[in-house]
């Protein structure tokens, strides 16, 4: 079998054999996100998106959900309005209009509006 260089994310690792059939070892044992990106990727070809479509709203999906994970266990305990105090409604106008929308408290439903407006580009 020929060796296979596999990088694990913290530098050049040693060569490895391959299974036999040109592809590296499974080095992650935990089967669980590949089962998740089965049935996610699985569900979007049935609602008929193409394979590119597929794919890329999987991506979309999965980094969206991620972000709301990291930014809501990342908020103070209690809610508080520094966006809106910190922006400066004559240099930033705009996101000084939007900014109530933008406090933690309305953080509950993002997630139902921003999956809405990923999905919503899947053919009907």
């Amino acid at each position: 079998m020929p060796a296979v260089p596999v990088a694990d994310g913290a530098g050049p690792s040693p060569a490895v054999s391959d299974d036999g059939a040109g592809r590296a070892p499974d080095r992650c044992s935990n089967r669980a996100p590949l089962r998740f990106a089965d049935r996610l990727v699985g569900a979007l070809l049935e609602a008929g998106a193409d394979e590119e479509q597929a794919a890329w709203t999987a991506w979309t999906v999965v980094y969206f959900v991620l972000g709301l994970v990291q930014e809501e266990q990342a908020a103070p305990d209690r809610p508080d309005d520094r966006l809106t105090r910190a922006v400066d409604p004559a240099a930033h106008p705009a996101p000084h209009r939007v900014a109530a929308h933008s406090r933690p408290g309305a953080f509950e439903d993002r997630p139902a509006f921003g999956l809405d407006a990923i999905l919503s580009r899947l053919p009907e």
